[in-house]
C-alpha cells in the first residue's frame, strides 16, 4: 500500500454560478483515488462547457489555495461576465 505525502484537490467549478465543489485526497493511495475521482468527474461533465474540472496536487491544501487562488476568490469574474453577457441585447444579424 502506498503512503502518499501529496495532497490532491479535485475541483469541480460551475462557471455560471461561481460555485466550487472541492474534494481532498490525502494519505494512503491518495494519488490513485484522486485520479479515479478526476476521471469520473471528467466523464460526468464532458459535454458541459460551463463546468471546469481540475485535479491539483501539492504538499498541502494551503499551497494549492495560494497557487490557484482564483478558485476561492469571492468575486468571480467569470460569473460576473456571464451575468453581464445575459443583459446585452442579442445580435440581429445584417
Amino acid at each position: 500500500m502506498e503512503d502518499d505525502q501529496t495532497v490532491h484537490l479535485l475541483l469541480v467549478y460551475g462557471l455560471k454560478e461561481g460555485k466550487l465543489v472541492e474534494t481532498e485526497f490525502k494519505g494512503e493511495n491518495a494519488t490513485a483515488r484522486a485520479m479515479e475521482a478526476f476521471e469520473a468527474a471528467e466523464r460526468e461533465h464532458m459535454w458541459d462547457s460551463e463546468i471546469e474540472v481540475a485535479l491539483i496536487g501539492a504538499d498541502d491544501s494551503e499551497t494549492i489555495k495560494k497557487t490557484h487562488a482564483s478558485y476561492w476568490m469571492e468575486v468571480d469574474l467569470t460569473s460576473i461576465f456571464h451575468r453581464l453577457e445575459a443583459l446585452l441585447p442579442q445580435s440581429r444579424g445584417p
